[in-house]
């Protein structure tokens, strides 16, 4: 997973952790956060090891939809094809990655609802009730930015 200094962001950590659980539950590998300089501006230096190493990646999950856009444009500069030699998914589902090419895949959240349980909790705690946690189902909009495992082991140079 790829975020920026992920102290400095619950939901970066949240997403993290989101992000072991899966993988743990599906029996993969779970790799460390790479940290980025900014939440929104992705670094080709503190990914290169990792790419160019033994067990390169053949995905990366951003915890926002701007850093995997700053991530792609990055990427691409260097000469890494997306979704050829890597896969990249962002978190939000902003529209400016419908409108990019490759489009990006994202984890879309339910911003309405999302909103109106925001502005009911505000007003329970203002009355002076606790505040009480919520999970709300997200989905996968899919994008051009990922494409499936198997044809990525082909596409990879030897």
């Amino acid at each position: 997973m790829v975020a920026g200094p992920v102290m400095q962001s619950d939901r970066a950590r949240l997403r993290y952790e989101g992000y072991r659980d899966s993988m743990n539950e599906h029996g993969l590998e779970t790799r460390p956060v790479i940290e980025m300089p900014a939440h929104t501006d992705a670094d080709f230096a503190a990914l290169e090891p990792l790419l160019r190493g033994p067990t390169a990646p053949s995905a990366l999950v951003c915890s926002n939809d701007l850093l995997a856009i700053s991530l792609i444009a990055e990427l691409r500069r260097n000469g890494w094809g997306v979704p050829e030699r890597l896969s990249v998914i962002g978190f939000d589902g902003i529209t400016l990655g419908t409108q990019m090419h490759p489009t990006l895949c994202s984890v879309v959240q339910p911003i309405g609802e999302l909103a109106d349980i925001v502005i009911d909790q505000l007003l329970s705690r203002i009355a002076g009730a606790a505040p009480v946690s919520h999970c709300l189902p997200c989905h996968i909009r899919p994008g051009e930015s990922t494409q499936p495992y198997q044809e990525m082991l082909h596409a990879q140079p030897q």
